[in-house]
C-alpha cells in the first residue's frame, strides 16, 4: 500500500484525487514513521497549497506532525506546524482539524513530561467532537484513544476499558496495525491492574491469535504485541513466561529501534529483561543486559524519541535491578548501593516498581524510621502494594519497645496482613513466608519454621527466583532437621553450592551458619545417645 500511495501523491492533480487517498494515507502514515513518507506528504501538501480546500490540508499537516513528534529535536517544528494548522482550521470552522490540534497538543505535553496539561488538552479534543454533528470516525477514535490512556494514567477510571475496546475494533477493521497494537497492549496492562484476572486472560490470547492471524503485522508491531505479553507476565511474577516473551520482543524490535519509533519499547524490553534474569539468578547475563540498557540511555538517537515519563521509569526500574545485584555480594559496595538508594527514593512516587525488587530494596536499604514513614504516606499504587513491609519494618525500627519475642510475634501478625490481599502472587507469597522463617530461625523456633514452610516442599520448582528458592530449601531442610530427619543437612549442603555457584554471597553465609547449627545439634544428639 505504501508504494501505491507514493506514486499516487506524485501523480495528483486535483482535489477529487487528494481527497480520494486521505483515509489510506492515513492508514499508510499510522503505520510508517519514515524520512521517505515525510517527503512525500511534503509534496503533497505543496500541491495542497495550491488547490482551495484547505480541510485537506489540515488532514495532510496532522500527518505530516505525526511523522515528526516523537523526537525532542522536532518539537520546535513542530509547534510552528501545529501552530499553522490551528489557524487555518480556525479560519474555515473545521472542528475536527481542531480537535486534532488539541490532542497533538496533549501528546507533546506529555512528551515533555507535563501531564496536567496535555490532560487538559486531551480534554478540550473531546469537547470539540462531542460538539461535531457528524464526526469523523478516524478523528475520533484517535482522539478517544489519547483520552483513555490518558484518563487512566491521572484517575485510574475503568471508563478507559471501554474506550479502548471501541478504538481496537476500528483499528483492527481498518489496518490501523501500529495502533491496535499499541492499544491492546495498554488495554491489556489496564485490566489487569484493575484485577480482572480473567478478562486479562482472554486479551493475551486474543494478542496471540492476531499474531498467528494477520500476516500484514510488521516487525516492529510483533515485537510491540510480544513486549506487552511479556510485561504481562512480569506484572503476574511468571518469570519465565515474561523472559521468553520479552527477548522475543527485543529481537523484534532491535534492528529498527535506533531510527524508529519504538525506541522506548526496545529500551523497555531490555530493562525489563535485566530484572527478570536477575531475580532468576542469572545475574552474569542480567549485568550484561544493564549494561546495553545503560548504553541506550546514553545513546540521544535513542533518547530523544522517548518521553519524560517513560525515561524516568527505565531508570528506575534499571536502578532497582542494580540495587538487587549488589546486595547478593559480600564485597563491599557501600557507595554504589547509597547513591543507588538515594536514585530509587527520587523516583520511587513516580513510577511502576516490581514487588519483589521493591520489597528487596525496603529490606537492604536500611532506611530510616523517618523515611519509612514518609513512604508509609505515598499514593504509589506500587508503594501502596508494599504496605505491609513498610509497617513491618516500621514496627523493627521501634525494637526497643518489646522483649524480642513479643516482636516477633508482632512482626509475623503485620506480615500476614499482605494474605488477606486476593491478588498477592505466588512469588510474593513465598518472599513474605521467608521474611516469617527468618523470624522464627532469629528466637529459635526452628521446628516452627517447618510448619510455616512445609507446603511449598512438594512445590519448590515452581518458585521462579532462584534466591529465593534456594533460601527456602535452606530454612526447610533446618526445619526438617529440627522435626528429626537426620538426612536435612547433607541435602542443605546442596543449597549452600547452589548459592556459591550463582553469586549469592550473603545467602552462603546465613545457609553456613545454619549448617553449624544443625552440626552442633548432632553433637548433642549423639552424646545424649
Amino acid at each position: 500500500m505504501s508504494t501505491e500511495i507514493n506514486k499516487k501523491i506524485r501523480n495528483l492533480n486535483s482535489e477529487n484525487e487528494l481527497k480520494s487517498i486521505i483515509p489510506k494515507l492515513r492508514v499508510v502514515c499510522a503505520n510508517s514513521k519514515s524520512k521517505r513518507m515525510l517527503e512525500n506528504l511534503e509534496v503533497a501538501i505543496e500541491k495542497c497549497n495550491n488547490m482551495s480546500n484547505k480541510k485537506l490540508l489540515v488532514d495532510l499537516l496532522e500527518l505530516k506532525i505525526k511523522q515528526l513528534y516523537q523526537d525532542y529535536k522536532n518539537i520546535e517544528r513542530v509547534n510552528q506546524l501545529l501552530v499553522e494548522m490551528e489557524e487555518i482550521a480556525h479560519k474555515i470552522d473545521y472542528k475536527g482539524g481542531l480537535a486534532l490540534v488539541a490532542q497533538i497538543r496533549g501528546y507533546v505535553k506529555f512528551f515533555q513530561g507535563n501531564r496536567k496539561e496535555s490532560f487538559e488538552e486531551i480534554k478540550k479534543a473531546i469537547e470539540i467532537i462531542k460538539t461535531m454533528k457528524k464526526q469523523d470516525t478516524y478523528i475520533r477514535n484517535v482522539c478517544y484513544y489519547s483520552y483513555a490512556i490518558s484518563t487512566w494514567l491521572d484517575h485510574r477510571e475503568n471508563n478507559s476499558i471501554k474506550i479502548l475496546e471501541n478504538c481496537i475494533d476500528y483499528f483492527l477493521f481498518n489496518g490501523y496495525y501500529h495502533s491496535l497494537g499499541k492499544a491492546i497492549g495498554v488495554l491489556l496492562i489496564i485490566v489487569q491492574r484493575s484485577q480482572q484476572r480473567k478478562k486479562a486472560k482472554y486479551i493475551v490470547e486474543k494478542m496471540l491469535d492476531f499474531k498467528a492471524s494477520i500476516k500484514q503485522f510488521p516487525q516492529d508491531v510483533l515485537g510491540v504485541l510480544d513486549l506487552f505479553i511479556g510485561f504481562y507476565h512480569k506484572l503476574s511474577l511468571n518469570l519465565n513466561l515474561a523472559e521468553k516473551y520479552l527477548t522475543s520482543s527485543k529481537n523484534n524490535l532491535k534492528l529498527i529501534s535506533k531510527n524508529n519509533k519504538y525506541s522506548e519499547y526496545y529500551l523497555f524490553s531490555l530493562s525489563n529483561i535485566a530484572e527478570i534474569l536477575a531475580l532468576q539468578g542469572k545475574i552474569k547475563m542480567s549485568l550484561n543486559q544493564i549494561k546495553q540498557v545503560e548504553k541506550l540511555l546514553d545513546d540521544d538517537n535513542i533518547i530523544n524519541k522517548i518521553d519524560n515519563q517513560n525515561k524516568r521509569q527505565a531508570y528506575h526500574t534499571l536502578n532497582l535491578t542494580k540495587f538487587y545485584v549488589n546486595t547478593k555480594s559480600l564485597v563491599d559496595k557501600s557507595k554504589q548501593i547509597q547513591i543507588l538508594r538515594k536514585k530509587i527514593l527520587n523516583r520511587i512516587d513516580q513510577c511502576y516498581s516490581n514487588p519483589i525488587m521493591l520489597t528487596e530494596f525496603l529490606l537492604n536499604s536500611k532506611l530510616t524510621l523517618r523515611k519509612l514513614l514518609k513512604l508509609r504516606k505515598s499514593e504509589n499504587i506500587s508503594v501502596k502494594g508494599v504496605e505491609h513491609i513498610i509497617n513491618y519494618l516500621i514496627e523493627k525500627r521501634k525494637l526497643f519497645k518489646h522483649s524480642k519475642e513479643k516482636g516477633v510475634d508482632k512482626y509475623i501478625k503485620i506480615l500476614n496482613t499482605s494474605k488477606r490481599n486476593e491478588n498477592q502472587t505466588f512469588l510474593e507469597e513465598v518472599q513474605i513466608n521467608l521474611l516469617i522463617a527468618q523470624e522464627l530461625f532469629d528466637v529459635k523456633e526452628y521446628a516452627e519454621i517447618y510448619t510455616q514452610l512445609r507446603k511449598y516442599e512438594k512445590i519448590l520448582d515452581t518458585i521462579e527466583a532462584l534466591e529465593m528458592r534456594t533460601k527456602m530449601e535452606g530454612f526447610l531442610e533446618l526445619g526438617k532437621f529440627a522435626v528429626g530427619d537426620v538426612l536435612a543437612p547433607g541435602k542443605q549442603y546442596v543449597a549452600i553450592i547452589k548459592s556459591r555457584e550463582n553469586g549469592f554471597k550473603k545467602l552462603e553465609k546465613k545457609l553456613l551458619e545454619q549448617q553449624q547449627l544443625m552440626k552442633k545439634w548432632a553433637i548433642r544428639r549423639i552424646k545424649r545417645g
